[in-house]
This record gives structure tokens, C-alpha cells and sequence, in this order.
């Protein structure tokens, strides 16, 4: 069973009896088409988007070994703890999945924290609560080892596949630093299946020889040497601008005729 280790600086008794999520529920949205069978997806081959999500933690804590008093101390102590997490805001959510594989997160927001009271000799000893979050990203993302791989770019066409080892699509934060010339052309990058183009997007600036250029997809942001380029030098295809599918991508890094650039591809992968 997974095990619910954290919230922000808060650690979990490990007395967890049920986790409920939505992380699965897809949001589908089809037309119907008067005189005509069926209905038309608006999604087309895409996947629907997810629900907002929403996860469910029932905890059962019991305060053994100890006299009554001590009991009631303890007890009130988790109480207060535990109803503090709704004044936390947003914070990391941090689980260990089943088998104790490593630890995949995400952000989440307590909405409330319930627990019932009855007499002192029942509920100081042994009592249950039931804590609701939500999620705006409803996915665990886990640190992939082999992120934050750098690829050696030269001329028109660099090929090359990235590997997403979860089971959800993830995006990455790439950074491309310029050789010894400059780019008077910024850079395109394409995902592509085969020869189609998925997904593309390209900064037409200059980057300076030595220059920095970040294109964040996670926090839909564009930098170059630090400073704001989200501008209309850029462009995109696809909202979510670069997207890692799971398994294997294969991208493309495209750049002038004799001009170099080493970009390196960051990213966590990604699980409903």
C-alpha cells in the first residue's frame, strides 16, 4: 500500500488506512452531431484532460503504552498538528509507493481535516481522521534518474530520444547555452512520430555566443541570460508547449548550418 510520508515540513504518523485520488478521471468532451450517428471528440487522438485532483487520506492513530493523561496529551497533540496542515497553503505532498520504490510528489492544498471526538478513554487511545487535499496537477512526478541530460547540438538537424519512465505525459525545463558563435536565429525544437512534427517550439532572437536561453515548459516561461524573452520571438505549436510522453520521444534540435549549442533537457517523470 502506498505510504503517505510528508506535507511541506509535516510528517505523517505511519498509521495510514486509506488514500483516495481522481488522479485517473478523465475529462471527455463530445458533441453530438444533429442528423449524424454518434458525436465528434473534440479531443481528437489527444488523451482528455484530467479532473482537478483531488486526494483522500484516512488515518487510524493509536497511543499505546502510556496512562491516560499521557494519553490525552499525545492525542491533542496529533489533533492540533493535523488541523494545522489547512493553514499551510500550498505545499509538496510526498508518497512511497507500494513496494518501496522511490518517492514521487506532487503539490497539493489541505481543505479540511476531520477527526471525531468520544469519550476521553476511547478517543484519546485510538482515533481516526480524514484529510482532504486538492490538486491543480493532478499527477505524482518522481526524480528520474536519467533527467537533465545533455545534448551536443551542430547544424540543421540534431536527433535524439528522451525517455519519460512514468505512465502520464511530462514536460520539461530545457536549457541551451550557445557555442563559440552566436545563434542569429535562436533554435526550434520538434518532437516528433517518424517525419510528423507533434509538438514545436522555436525562439527566433539572437542568442549571443557563451548566452544562456531557458524555455521552461512546466512554468510556461522563456529566459535569455536571466532576463524576460516570453515575447514574439517565441512561438509555439501546442499549449503545453514540449511534451514528454511515456516511454521513449524523439526529438529534434534545429539550429543554422555550422553553428553549435549544448542543451540540456530536465524534467521528472510523470504518474496518474
Amino acid at each position: 500500500m502506498t505510504r503517505v510520508v510528508s506535507f511541506g515540513s509535516y510528517t505523517f504518523p505511519s498509521k495510514l488506512v486509506q488514500l483516495d485520488s481522481n488522479f485517473g478521471d478523465g475529462v471527455p468532451r463530445t458533441q453530438r452531431l444533429p442528423g449524424m450517428d454518434g458525436g465528434y471528440d473534440e479531443f481528437g487522438d489527444d488523451p482528455a484532460p484530467t479532473e482537478i485532483g483531488r486526494i483522500t487520506l484516512r488515518l487510524r492513530v493509536a497511543q499505546d503504552g502510556m496512562d491516560l493523561a499521557a494519553q490525552g496529551t499525545a492525542m491533542q497533540a496529533l489533533r492540533d498538528g493535523l488541523r494545522a496542515l489547512v493553514g499551510l497553503g500550498r505545499q509538496v505532498l510526498t508518497v512511497e509507493p507500494s513496494g518501496g520504490t522511490a518517492t514521487r510528489w506532487t503539490y497539493a492544498r489541505a481543505n479540511y481535516v476531520q477527526t471525531n471526538e468520544k469519550m476521553p478513554a476511547i478517543s484519546d487511545r485510538l482515533s481516526d481522521f480524514t484529510i482532504d487535499l486538492q490538486c491543480a496537477d493532478p499527477h505524482w512526478y518522481s526524480d528520474n534518474a536519467g533527467s537533465g541530460t545533455a545534448v551536443a547540438a551542430a547544424g540543421t538537424a540534431t536527433d535524439f530520444t528522451l525517455t519519460n519512465g512514468g505512465n502520464a505525459r511530462t514536460v520539461p525545463v530545457v536549457a541551451l547555452v550557445a557555442g563559440t558563435a552566436a545563434l542569429p536565429n535562436g533554435v526550434t525544437l520538434r518532437r516528433l512520430d517518424g517525419t510528423a512534427v507533434k509538438d514545436q517550439v522555436a525562439f527566433a532572437g539572437t542568442v549571443a555566443a557563451g548566452g544562456t536561453l531557458v524555455i521552461d515548459a512546466r512554468a510556461l516561461a522563456v529566459t535569455l541570460n536571466g532576463a524576460d524573452a516570453y515575447g514574439t520571438a517565441f512561438a509555439y505549436d501546442h499549449p503545453a508547449w514540449l511534451r514528454l510522453l511515456p516511454g521513449d520521444n524523439d526529438y529534434r534540435i534545429v539550429l543554422g548550418a555550422g553553428e553549435a549549442a549544448t542543451v540540456t533537457w530536465t524534467w521528472d517523470d510523470a504518474w496518474y
